[in-house]
């Protein structure tokens, strides 16, 4: 658990939910902004709180990260879920406004460095991929492939897991190299099948057959990686993020009633079945042996 002080302000439709049932744990109407990413996961998690308490009402409302922290800042919800830490910003806004804020570890997250199956390079240091992200234009040369320019492909920088990848790897809140813009994982994924020079960023949670994931290794030197629940889990992998539900201190208390669900393991079942990685239980990896060969 991370104490806070700090969100920026934004513009949010009103939280409707005022005067309605006693607010309690386990009662009441709770209103949560969530990055549209995790949107589902958060209402399967909802309906599962809901079926328990009937007497609560979760709304869950898709919003941007800077403007869930928004919504949350100025009480238009009750809880933010956001994919990445709070920024400075974020934390100042809170300090000057005192306004105390508590950020709950919910989740974990690899963002995967995608290539085409058809390019040799298998591993990428933090160091390669800052010079595609900020040298112009650089040639897969330089990294073991072909003598082909690198195309990087990435999510508009509205979206967390951009910024995200801006923070950990550009040191900066934005990319400033060329890039191919895609609205989404699904549209990263597909721009990088077919396209044997590219290079992008998705989340964990969205990779299907088409492309290869590379390792990932700090620094030069430092040993390479690869992405899997287990290295998410042990933050091994350099590339993990976190999921965190922020609330307002003191919030309406069906928010407490429903972080205390959310982080248990009931609820981390429904992260892990959302194809991400539980955060605050202890997980479990068994690993299968190779079949034997018949020849």
């Amino acid at each position: 658990m991370l104490f806070l002080g700090a969100l920026s302000t934004g513009c949010a439709p009103d939280s409707a939910h005022r005067g309605g049932p006693e607010d309690t744990l386990t009662s009441g109407v709770l209103t949560i902004a969530a990055e549209p990413d995790v949107q589902p996961l958060l209402e399967a998690t909802a309906k599962a709180f809901e079926a328990t308490y009937p007497e609560a009402s979760i709304r869950v409302i898709a919003r941007s990260s800077r403007d869930a922290m928004a919504d949350v800042f100025a009480n238009r919800a009750d809880l933010a879920v956001i994919g990445r830490e709070i920024e400075s910003v974020e934390r100042q806004a809170a300090t000057e406004a005192r306004i105390d804020m508590t950020a709950y570890r919910w989740a974990r997250d690899g963002v995967a460095v995608i290539v085409h199956p058809s390019n040799p390079v298998n591993q990428l240091s933090y160091d390669d991929l800052r010079a595609i992200l900020t040298g112009g234009e650089v040639s897969w040369g330089e990294f073991g492939g072909p003598d082909r320019r690198v195309v990087p492909v990435i999510e508009p920088p509205s979206r967390s897991l951009t910024q995200y990848v801006a923070s950990q790897l550009v040191e900066r809140e934005d990319i400033v190299t060329a890039a191919v813009l895609a609205d989404d994982d699904s549209s990263v994924l597909s721009r990088v099948a077919r396209e044997p020079f590219a290079v992008g960023f998705v989340s964990q949670s969205s990779l299907r057959p088409g492309v290869k994931v590379l390792a990932v290794s700090r620094a030069a030197g430092m040993p390479y990686v690869g992405l899997d629940a287990e290295t998410v889990y042990r933050r091994d992998y350099p590339l993990t993020r976190s999921y965190n539900l922020v609330t307002r201190n003191p919030g309406v208390k069906l928010g407490q009633g429903f972080v205390t669900f959310a982080l248990s393991e009931p609820g981390q079942r429904f992260v892990r079945d959302g194809h991400r990685v539980p955060a605050s239980v202890p997980v479990r990896f068994t690993r299968r042996l190779p079949t034997a060969s018949s020849h």
